[in-house]
């Protein structure tokens, strides 16, 4: 009416003024507007979603999209196209109300996807560029790549792993696996789940708990005149038990120490500890799990101390 032109795009979540070019060719039948791509950030697809032109000549309103308006080609008849849509695949006759066209750009949009081992336990981060309609995370966990994958946190029942919903800007998540065994490998997908119900899986990736040290405490005290290894207490025991050792001032800085877990039958279930250890009195606990993470049944247990220059094993027993 007052010959205004009104642009805008969308960013995923707000519609934002944009700066187009516009070349009227009236005297050949077509009207041309240029797009730069810095203009809408670099897009990775373009959707036109409508077109409408105002004509109060006579007093009517025109508007529509035309299946024949764009053109993904060089050339229309003897009109000349300069890199109409280049790169870039049209869709056109598109019909934004048809429910059945959905916008195919990913729900999120993942940066980075990395584990960390902090003080016993595995930190899983995640970042996010965007989100579109996004729900929330999943947290899946396993004992070997290819192996079975089962659930262990979800947005469901853990709040800070809900996503933003539509969200532009970089987010940052974090997880944190407090229940890995020590000397097991594990590998972690993450599943996004979106409003429509679609997923995306990202991973895998593993991560391991050393052994070394683990839980392992030093007690004060003199130290030691010899090795030796302590029986364990409480001993029978029911959920853990608390095993010590010593060892002696010697020429050597450090000594490599091993603390292993064995059944009846000298299967080895468990090492507790693989690690250089200075002189000076330990101890650690044994919370009657193998290496996997499984409880153990009941029944008769040995655990040896061995170093070097020393060997040593007790028996306990474990009652349910």
């Amino acid at each position: 009416m007052d010959n205004s032109v009104y642009r805008r795009y969308y960013n995923g979540s707000s519609w934002t003024d944009a700066t187009f070019q516009e070349s009227n060719w009236k005297g050949s039948g077509y009207w041309e507007v240029s797009i730069k791509l810095s203009d809408i950030g670099n897009p990775s697809q373009i959707y036109v979603l409508l077109y409408v032109e105002e004509d109060w000549s006579g007093g009517y309103i025109c508007g529509g999209v035309p299946d024949d308006l764009f053109t993904n080609t060089n050339s229309q008849g003897a009109i000349t196209f300069n890199d109409h849509y280049l790169g870039y695949n049209l869709e056109s006759g598109v019909d934004p109300n048809n429910s059945s066209y959905k916008d195919n750009s990913l729900p999120v949009e993942l940066s980075s996807f990395t584990t960390q081992v902090t003080n016993g336990q595995i930190s899983l981060h995640w970042v996010t560029q965007s989100e579109v309609d996004a729900l929330g995370y999943e947290i899946q966990r396993a004992l070997e790549k290819n192996g079975s994958y089962e659930t262990i946190a979800s947005y469901r029942d853990h709040s800070d792993l809900r996503a933003k919903g539509n969200y532009s800007a970089k987010t940052e998540y974090r997880y944190v696996d407090d229940a890995a065994t020590p000397g097991v490998t594990y590998w972690y997908k993450l599943i996004s789940h979106d409003l429509d119900g679609s997923q995306q899986t990202f991973g895998p990736i593993s991560a391991k708990v050393e052994l070394n040290n683990q839980g392992l405490q030093p007690v004060n005290g003199a130290t030691p005149q010899a090795f030796s290894l302590e029986q364990n207490s409480p001993n029978p025991f029911n959920l853990s038990t608390e095993i010590r050792f010593n060892i002696p001032q010697t020429k050597a800085n450090v000594q490599n120490v091993r603390l292993t877990i064995y059944n009846r039958n000298g299967q080895k279930i468990r090492e507790l500890i693989n690690a250089p250890l200075s002189s000076g009195s330990y101890k650690i606990y044994w919370d009657g799990k193998d290496a996997h993470g499984n409880v153990v049944p009941s029944g008769v247990y040995f655990y040896q101390f061995s170093t070097p220059q020393f060997v040593q094993a007790r028996k306990m027993l474990l009652v349910k």
